[in-house]
C-alpha cells in the first residue's frame, strides 16, 4: 500500500474499535472491527459483536480505536494490580511469625 492511500485509508481491515450504545436505557460498550471502507464516501464499515453494522467517518473512527486501546490498557493494568496484590498476600503470609 502506498503511503498516499495510507494516508487517505489509515485503518486497516480488521481494525479493533469499541464504541458505547445505549441498550435498554442502559450505556452497553461493544467491540467492533473496520472490515470495509469505501473511498468515495470517505466512510468505514464498522461490524459489531451482535452483527450490527454501521459507517463511520474517520473522526469517529479514530475516536472509537483510541477507547478500545485504552479499554484494553485498563484491562492490563487491573491484571497485573490482582496479580500484585496476590503476590503481597503470600509475601505477607509467608512473613508473619
Amino acid at each position: 500500500m502506498s503511503k498516499e492511500s495510507r494516508q487517505q485509508h489509515p485503518f486497516p481491515f480488521g481494525t479493533k474499535l469499541a464504541k458505547y450504545f445505549l441498550v435498554e436505557r442502559k450505556t452497553r460498550l461493544f467491540q467492533g472491527v473496520v472490515w470495509w471502507y469505501n473511498p468515495e464516501t470517505r466512510l468505514y464499515a464498522i461490524t459489531y459483536e451482535d452483527g450490527d453494522v454501521e459507517e463511520m467517518d474517520i473522526a469517529e473512527v479514530n475516536f472509537c480505536v483510541l477507547l478500545e486501546k485504552s479499554r484494553e490498557d485498563l484491562n492490563i493494568l487491573a491484571r497485573l494490580m490482582t496479580q500484585t496484590r496476590a503476590q503481597m498476600i503470600v509475601f505477607m503470609a509467608l512473613s508473619s511469625p
